[in-house]
């Protein structure tokens, strides 16, 4: 979904893999939000592009940045990947691809 300035993102209420409780309103005004989808946890394009933001992840963070990074996915498999590659920030299980839908994400995800 392309967002055009000062146009409002679609809100969202999520629990990430964590257990950490994620909403925006809550994040609106407070910190800068980075949200990507990716299709799938240990794939070759997929694990690149985490690790990415996993480098990036000190710098954005001391810019008042929260990384969040969803997929189809099961929370057991996002915790196994968090662990695998040292990911410092959220991973969010979205297996009904309801956020995926709200955000218009759905042409990155396997099965969409």
């Amino acid at each position: 979904m392309t967002l055009a300035v000062g146009e409002k993102a679609p809100d969202f209420d999520v629990t990430a893999s964590s257990g950490k409780q994620l909403k925006l309103a809550e994040l609106l005004g407070k910190k800068n939000v980075v949200l990507y989808f990716y299709p799938g946890d240990f794939t070759m394009v997929c694990t690149k592009e985490t690790c990415g933001f996993r480098d990036a992840f000190e710098e954005l963070a001391s810019k008042d940045t929260e990384v969040i990074g969803i997929s189809v996915d099961s929370n057991d498999s996002h915790e196994k990947f968090a662990k695998e590659y040292n990911v410092p920030f959220s991973l969010v299980s979205d297996e009904n691809k309801a956020l995926a839908k709200a955000y218009e994400a759905t042409n990155f995800l396997t099965g969409l």
